[in-house]
């Protein structure tokens, strides 16, 4: 195949130059094995990279044909996306039917090869098709998130081991092999399959591009922290509980977190804090839409239904209950309806909107992959906006408690050292049985903002913000050196003026 040289317009992340990178080694016979392993954060860009990576190898020869496996719809439609966009992808077709030829003359003409689920190839037909197409040919085999895996049935996520077993023949019959994903980590902390270890039981990664990385190349946002508390009550075989939920015990923590989420004073309560805080956002600075992930599809009803009633907002619904899940989707990602995306497992990966700024985390879900990928839907730079990087902010509230608070610590570390390292100063923004529990009463309490390290009452994360507003040269100093600026400005109340532990 006689290729010309890669079409992009525009600059390269530094983890799409060691695509490069690494299939030119691979054309010169630099590289041994032929799996290449790429570690992503979500948002950095992996559609671009597999694009590059897939190009080069077509290019030199080294591959014939592509097939692309990923977990859901929503990621094969932005990978064929990805892949056909003249300026920013390969400038040819991913088809998604396998029994549809790669020589037919029409619009497939220039097709690179099949886009597929992994839930597709549990289907006989499916998986022969593509059997038989890689044993005739040499093909690159791209595995999208493929945490997903695993070795052994899972409980949590049956199908994982299944999708593993229908891979293990494409994978053997492939002549290079990219796997990439945003997080690159089992929930159980098992191996994924397909991947090399190291002697420390650590994945081998070739292609690394972590959120500081991300951070410091503008190619995501940074990220405010509203964790939200409150007082929860319930009975458990027959003993009352009561407590805060940021001071929930491991053992009451469940139970905690799904008394707060069942009943309507503190899930709605919340809820409408957030959206209100949301629409001041979009009417001060531009225009910008919401998600809403909520912990059961009941939940996501009542909420989209509350949302419609009382802020009279356009909401897409999109639950795997609903006929219409994947029109609402597929109308909220072309910006086609849907101010506010309400859902709860749908749209948590893959979903690619930059203009969604503000994410509301109403999960009982504390696996931190889960969680990273959840939170990433709001961090995505918005070209479109006619603000700068430096004056767009994603802003996400989640339940407060120990766990989470855990996470959220881990997610601004990373954050800080990217800001250390360029020197930036502070960028962020303002901020199944019958059971024997039975949830009494949740009510809404304080939220803390997360901002540099520091957790800050919303009167100070106000403050503090419109002090940046007022004065920009602020923006380079910390958030505890800009408060007592703010409370003699007046912008904070005197009660307020000491910046919390």
């Amino acid at each position: 195949m006689n290729l010309p040289p890669h079409p992009v317009y525009g600059p390269l992340r530094s983890h799409q130059h060691q695509a490069l990178l690494l299939a030119d080694q691979i054309a010169h016979g630099l590289r041994s094995s032929k799996v290449t392993t790429a570690s992503v954060v979500p948002g950095g860009g992996k559609t671009l990279l597999a694009s590059l990576f897939a190009h080069e190898l077509l290019r030199t020869g080294i591959v014939d044909n592509v097939l692309v496996v990923v977990p859901r719809d929503a990621l094969r439609g932005q990978m064929r996306a990805g892949f056909t966009c003249e300026e920013r992808g390969l400038g040819r077709s991913l088809l998604i039917n396998p029994h549809q030829s790669l020589r037919q003359r029409h619009a497939y003409e220039n097709a690179a090869g099949y886009v597929v689920t992994y839930q597709a190839l549990l289907t006989p037909q499916t998986r022969n098709r593509l059997r038989k197409l890689m044993n005739q040919g040499r093909w690159l085999l791209i595995l999208d998130e493929p945490h997903h895996l695993s070795s052994a049935p899972d409980p949590n996520h049956p199908d994982g081991a299944r999708w593993t077993a229908a891979l293990q023949p494409l994978f053997e019959a492939a002549t290079q092999v990219l796997a990439m994903s945003g997080t690159l980590r089992r929930h159980d902390r098992q191996r994924i399959p397909f991947l090399l270890y190291d002697e420390d039981n650590r994945p081998v990664v070739d292609i690394e591009y972590s959120r500081a990385q991300a951070l410091a190349e503008k190619a995501i946002l940074p990220t405010t922290f509203v964790l939200m508390d409150g007082s929860v009550s319930w009975v458990r075989r027959g003993q009352s509980h009561t407590t805060q939920l940021s001071e929930a015990t491991r053992k009451e923590l469940s139970d905690a977190v799904r008394t707060a989420l069942s009943e309507g004073n503190y899930r709605d309560e919340w809820l409408f804090y957030a959206l209100n805080d949301w629409l001041r956002y979009r009417s001060a600075v531009y225009a910008s839409r919401a998600i809403v992930i909520c912990h059961k599809q009941s939940a996501a009803v009542a909420v989209a239904r509350a949302i419609r009633q009382v802020l009279r907002l356009d909401v897409a619904l999109a639950i795997s209950d609903a006929p219409d899940a994947q029109r609402q989707l597929q109308g909220f990602r072309e910006r086609r309806e849907g101010e506010v995306l309400v859902t709860v497992g749908m749209a948590y990966e893959g979903l690619d909107v930059p203009d969604c700024t503000h994410l509301v985390c109403l999960s009982n879900i504390t696996s931190e992959p889960w969680l990273e990928q959840a939170f990433n839907r709001v961090t995505r730079f918005n070209p479109r906006c006619r603000f700068p990087w430096e004056n767009q902010h994603a802003v996400v509230y989640a339940i407060d408690h120990e766990k989470m608070r855990a996470f959220v610590n881990r997610l601004k570390d990373e954050q800080d050292l990217a800001f250390r390292e360029l020197a930036l100063g502070d960028l962020e923004g303002h901020g199944r049985g019958e059971s024997s529990f039975e949830s009494l009463d949740a009510r809404r309490g304080d939220a803390t903002f997360g901002i540099a390290g520091k957790l800050f009452s919303r009167q100070e994360s106000d403050g503090i913000e419109r002090a940046t507003r007022e004065f920009p040269v602020l923006s380079m100093m910390t958030p505890g050196d800009i408060l007592p600026i703010a409370s003699r400005c007046g912008f904070v109340p005197a009660a307020n003026a000491e910046v919390a532990p």
